[in-house]
C-alpha cells in the first residue's frame, strides 16, 4: 500500500467518521470493540497523526461492521494490496484463518 497524502489521510478520517456516525455509535463503543484509544480514533478521524497501519484499518471496519472496502474503497492506490493482506492474515491467530478459509469457500 502507497503511503497516503495528507488530503487523502484528511478524507479517510471524515469517511470513518460518518461511517461511525451512521452507526450511530460514540468514539467509546468503537474503543472498545476495536481496541484503539479513544485518542487514536479522534487523530484517524480528524485527519492527524501518523497513517494507519492496516491491522487499525481491519479492526476499524470489524468494530464499524462494514468491510475495508468502505473504509477505503477499492480501485484507488490507497487500498491494501495482496502483500499487505497476506502479511496480515499470516499474524491471524489459529480460528480467525480458519473462520477466513471457511468464508472464502462460500464464496467460490
Amino acid at each position: 500500500m502507497r503511503p497516503l497524502t495528507t488530503d487523502e489521510t484528511k478524507r479517510l478520517g471524515k469517511r470513518i467518521q460518518a461511517i461511525r456516525k451512521a452507526r450511530e455509535m460514540s468514539q467509546a463503543q468503537v474503543s472498545d470493540k476495536s481496541g484503539l484509544s479513544i485518542d487514536t480514533l479522534t487523530r484517524l478521524e480528524t485527519g492527524k497523526g501518523q497513517e494507519p497501519k492496516l491491522s487499525t484499518l481491519i479492526a476499524l471496519a470489524e468494530a464499524l461492521e462494514t468491510s475495508l472496502n468502505d473504509l477505503i474503497p477499492l480501485g484507488t492506490d490507497a487500498s491494501p494490496d495482496a502483500d499487505d493482506l497476506v502479511a496480515y492474515i499470516k499474524h491471524m491467530d489459529k480460528d480467525r484463518r480458519n473462520a477466513l478459509r471457511l468464508l472464502l469457500g462460500l464464496v467460490e
